[in-house]
């Protein structure tokens, strides 16, 4: 039990307050696990219609997934991972390289100026073979989040031509725009350092201009 770990391992009163606090939202707010435990008991038939039932209005929000084929929501969906996270803890780091796309099931997730409720999408940056984060998004409120890992996300694909196009368009959109807005002046590491550091970060790498232009005609090639 939790109690019992936690006493062997001597969390602490501070830490031990926060699991039983996690894993009570766990308990009451979401049963999202049992569900896919059921759908891999069930035939391939059933397990799709059920999978297009409960996950296909979430995948068919997100905007490049929108008209999505049948065969390929029922694919996704059934690779999706959920995942929960505690108000303040970190989802993604910018910075880091970006390996799952989110979809927010339940709660808020905020990042860059911006929130992200219930049907919205971060982490795009995956669909382009994955780069690094641009930004750090974070749990508002407790969130319950469908993970896609970026892996899983290319092999559905290849099996649906169009839709494979169209994610490495918006994944190459996605990823310029990223690009874009870490190699601005004045933006985090650029505003520190020895004089005339950022101008050589800025010119130098696929971090700069010259990286931005490459995966812009990446983008005109996929167009």
């Amino acid at each position: 039990t939790l109690n019992a770990m936690s006493r062997e391992m001597q969390v602490g009163d501070e830490l031990q307050m926060r699991l039983r606090d996690y894993f009570r939202y766990r308990h009451t707010s979401t049963n999202i696990e049992e569900w896919f435990e059921l759908l891999e008991l069930m035939s391939p038939s059933l397990r799709g219609e059920v999978a297009l039932k409960q996950c296909g209005s979430w995948i068919n929000n997100v905007p490049f997934f929108h008209g999505a084929p049948d065969g390929f929501i029922v694919d996704i969906a059934l690779k999706l991972k959920t995942e929960t996270f505690p108000q303040g803890e970190e989802i993604v780091h910018a910075g880091q390289i970006s390996t799952k796309m989110y979809i927010v099931e339940r709660g808020v997730v905020g990042g860059k100026g911006r929130v992200f409720t219930s049907g919205k999408v971060f982490g795009e940056e995956v669909l382009g073979g994955g780069s690094q984060a641009a930004f750090t998004a974070r749990a508002m409120t407790y969130c319950d989040v469908f993970g896609l890992p970026g892996t899983d996300l290319e092999d559905t694909a290849t099996n649906y031509p169009a839709m494979r196009k169209r994610l490495r368009v918006a994944g190459c959109r996605g990823n310029d725009q990223g690009l874009a807005h870490r190699v601005r002046p004045g933006v985090g590491s650029h505003r520190e350092g020895r004089q005339g550091e950022p101008q050589r970060k800025r010119r130098g790498g696929a971090g700069g201009s010259d990286g931005v232009r490459s995966r812009a005609r990446g983008c005109a090639k996929e167009g």
